[in-house]
Order: structure tokens, then C-alpha cells, then sequence
């Protein structure tokens, strides 16, 4: 078995002649224009072999790549989460078998390699890969967190592992928009702990390998907090006996009789082209710039005027029509005597609102321009970035670094003791625009659609 790192999440499996590519994404940048692979690589596609399987591991933006898929011929058999948005590409872009399929299934391919989707602590769809063959045997969590007991089970079910592509990495999102970070040192020992449990012949940190660009650049100071270094050095003092290397793009690992030898830059598909891990320092006290409106679309003036004030109008009809208990969210501020404000930051510096407070006789909703005063829950964001959602055509999954929040949790009497609770409900506005449509899903769905246009349509 030969495992090649193609960057980030993105692997390339050898085994039994066959070529197994999981979660391909080929282009930098990626995830809606907002990552780029970190250490930075150049992918030659022409010298992608023949794929006779894909395997996606979630529908998530950096791992459901729609540039990527369509470079893949439509016979190809897919393997995908069940999640209605990784169906709908895959349909959209024409596949013809596709298997959806859930964590903890373990599919038999007559060419003689096995493949489990490994399952996450984590309520989520989607699953690492587990791929195994005569040669040996690769595990590949992604994103998925990990427990012991999910290890023994894997190794029950499989045998033991030989290369590893550990998870480390703890990207805090939650640090965007409320500006605050720390060190999450019990996940990092965790970490350690599984990568110690799982007891490889060889230890790599796995897929994380993105940083954020552009006007998103300065946020990789804060999201994360555990660079591959310092996982290594963790695993070194709690299992100096476990063997361990880095893993680059363009790194090809070499799996035989439980040995793993890493052939440094040795794929002719993919080139690390410079180390610049050193992007993601983690400062906790770096500077937050102000916020502004970088319009990374280019939407006119008179097109984010018009939206903003569609979306306030709108937000104030779905408010009232919900009230007081037609809708959790809103139901939850009405109870909390909230009090919610909005501001969007224009390209231009200027700023407008909507704040609305939430009283026992009903929602008190105003207007106007200027910073946001007087809320408990305040949310600002980009003018393009609340026109972009709104008109779902992207999500911003990862664009946070446009958006800041502030929560101020008011005192009340509990048991005939004053408390302050601390709380941090969804921003109403995001609520409001996922609640249009019928499902959730429809929300993905959509934006996806608006990505799908120029590869179908090409």
C-alpha cells in the first residue's frame, strides 16, 4: 500500500493496483476562496492516474470540493456521507455510482482491500476512512474525534493499524466573531492519548493542513492553537517509544509487513512548494483588526443596499409572525428578555442596524445607522457577507473573520438569588435565513447549486 498527501484532507491510496482518492481538492484556494493548503503545494492533475474509487468523508466545504469532482470521470464509483448536500453534488455532477454510506460500515471490494468508515464522538455524518489490504493497513480520521473505545472497536473489527494520520488539530471557530482564545489543552492531551491508544507503526498528524487568507489571514493566529510540532512533542513525552514523522503534500508513505517508510516529496503529482506552517503562530494576543467590508464578490452599492434592507424587513416580519413561541430561537430571546442587534458594515465604512428587543407585550424592533447600541446579543458582519448568505450563494462556513459577536448574559433572580448566566444563542439573522426554506438541508443545497452552475453548465 502507498499513501500519498495531496494537502489538507485530501489523500491518494495505492492498493491491490488500484487508486483510492479521499476528499479530493486540488486548487488553492479552496472552501469558497477562504483557505489555501498550508504547507503550500502545487497539484499537476495530469499526472492523476485512473481513480477507480473516491471517498468523501463529509460534505463539508474543504472536503466536498465541487472544482475537484469535476475533474473526476462520472463512472467512477463514489462512496459519501448520507447528507443530502454530498448526494445533491454528486447527482448534479452526473456520478452514476454512488453509495451513500454511514459511519461503522465496512465494505469488501473484490480487489482485495477492505475500506471502514470509522465513526466520531462527535453527532455528526461525517467519517474517517479505514482502508486496509494484504500489505497492510492506513487510518485516516479526518476530522473525526476519537475515543477509546471507538480505537478498540476499529481494531477489533480491523486489526491493528500501521500508518496513522492522527488528529491534533483543534481549529477554534468559536474564537471568531467573540474574539476570545485559549489553548484547549485537554483536547491536546486527549489527542496524545488516542495517538497513544491506537499504538500505529506510525504516528503523522493528520489533515488540518489550511490556513485563511486574504482578508481572513489575520484569524490564523487564533484558530490554531496546536501546531504539528507541538503534537509531536507531546506524543514524544507520553509514548517516547512510538515512532512519529511529519507528513507533507507530496509525502509518499510506503506500507509493508507493519513497516511505514516516508518518501519525502517523492509524488510527481503533487509538490510542497514552501513550509509556511509558520503562518499559523498562535498569538492569543494578536491584534483583532477593525471590521470591514472587504466585498470579495464585487456586489454594487445599489445591490447591498437593497439586500440589507430586504433582509431587515424581512427578519422583522419573520420576528413578529414567529412570536411568541412559534419558533425556538425566537421563543428562547422572548423568554430571556433579549434584547438582539445587528450591524452591517458597508465597503464604504458606513454602518446600519436593526436591534430588537424582546418584551413581554411583544418584539420592539428599530432601525437605524451607526454602531449598534443597547443590545444584549449584538452581531456585526460584512454587508457582502450578509447579501451573499441571503441570497445563498456561500455560506461563509469559514469567512467568520468578517463577522464579530458580543454576548452580554443580564442578571436575574434564581431561587431568590441574583445570577448571571452565561449565554450564546445563534445569531437570529443566520437563524432567519436558514428557516426560509423547508429543510436545512435546502439551505446547503442552494448555495451549492450556485457553485454547481459554471461546472455543469462547463
Amino acid at each position: 500500500m502507498r499513501v500519498t498527501l495531496l494537502g489538507h484532507a485530501s489523500v491518494l491510496v495505492e492498493t491491490q493496483g488500484r487508486h483510492v482518492l479521499v476528499d479530493p481538492v486540488f486548487e488553492d484556494p479552496f472552501a469558497e476562496g477562504a483557505a489555501v493548503s498550508c504547507p503550500a503545494r502545487r497539484v499537476d492533475v495530469g499526472q492523476l492516474p485512473n481513480i477507480d474509487l473516491v471517498v468523501l468523508s463529509d460534505a463539508a466545504p474543504d472536503r466536498l470540493d465541487v472544482a475537484a469532482l469535476a475533474q473526476i470521470p462520472r463512472d467512477c464509483p463514489v462512496v459519501a456521507p448520507k447528507d443530502p448536500t454530498a448526494t445533491h453534488v454528486l447527482e448534479r455532477l452526473g456520478f452514476q455510482k454512488v453509495r451513500p454510506t454511514a459511519a461503522g460500515e465496512r465494505l469488501r471490494f473484490p480487489e482485495g482491500f477492505e475500506l471502514l468508515t470509522t465513526p466520531s464522538t462527535r453527532r455528526v455524518t461525517e467519517y474517517g476512512i479505514f482502508l486496509k489490504d494484504a500489505s497492510g493497513s492506513f487510518w485516516d480520521p479526518v476530522a473525526c474525534m476519537l475515543s477509546r473505545p471507538i480505537v478498540e472497536q476499529v481494531r477489533a473489527a480491523m486489526g491493528p493499524t500501521d500508518l496513522f494520520l492522527a488528529p491534533y488539530a483543534f481549529q477554534d471557530f468559536a474564537f471568531v466573531g467573540s474574539q476570545r482564545a485559549g489553548f484547549p489543552g485537554q483536547f491536546l492531551r486527549g489527542c496524545v492519548a488516542c495517538a497513544k491508544d491506537v499504538a500505529p507503526a506510525l504516528v503523522v498528524p493528520g489533515s488540518a493542513g489550511l490556513r485563511f487568507d486574504g482578508p481572513l489571514e489575520w484569524t490564523n493566529a487564533f484558530l490554531f492553537p496546536i501546531s504539528r510540532q507541538r503534537f509531536l512533542s507531546e506524543l514524544e513525552r507520553a509514548a517516547p517509544d512510538r515512532r512519529a514523522s511529519l507528513g507533507n503534500p507530496g509525502d509518499v508513505f510506503e506500507i509493508a509487513g507493519r513497516r511505514v517508510e516516508r518518501r519525502p516529496n517523492a509524488s510527481p503529482l503533487v509538490e510542497m512548494i514552501a513550509d509556511d506552517t509558520d503562518r499559523l503562530e498562535f498569538d492569543p494576543t494578536g491584534e483583532v483588526p477593525p471590521l470591514t467590508d472587504p466585498n470579495l464578490d464585487g456586489y454594487s452599492a445599489d445591490v447591498l443596499e437593497s439586500q440589507v434592507t430586504t433582509c431587515f424587513e424581512e427578519l422583522a416580519a419573520f420576528v413578529r409572525g414567529a412570536w411568541p413561541d412559534r419558533d425556538p430561537l425566537v421563543a428562547d430571546h422572548h423568554r430571556a428578555h433579549g434584547v438582539y442587534g445587528l450591524g452591517v458594515v458597508f465597503p464604504d465604512g458606513r454602518e446600519r442596524w436593526i436591534r430588537i428587543a424582546f418584551r413581554a407585550e411583544g418584539p420592539t424592533i428599530e432601525t437605524g445607522t451607526g454602531l449598534v447600541q443597547g443590545a444584549l446579543d449584538t452581531h456585526r458582519m460584512a454587508a457582502s457577507v450578509l447579501t451573499a448568505r441571503a441570497r445563498y450563494e456561500r455560506s461563509y462556513h469559514f469567512t467568520g473573520g468578517l463577522v464579530r459577536v458580543t454576548i452580554i448574559s443580564p442578571a436575574k433572580v434564581k431561587d431568590g438569588e441574583v445570577a448571571v448566566e452565561p449565554r450564546q444563542p445563534p445569531d437570529l439573522m443566520e437563524h432567519w435565513i436558514r428557516s426560509k426554506p423547508p429543510g436545512w438541508e435546502q439551505h446547503r443545497k442552494r448555495m451549492l447549486d450556485f457553485r454547481l452552475a459554471r461546472e455543469v453548465s462547463g
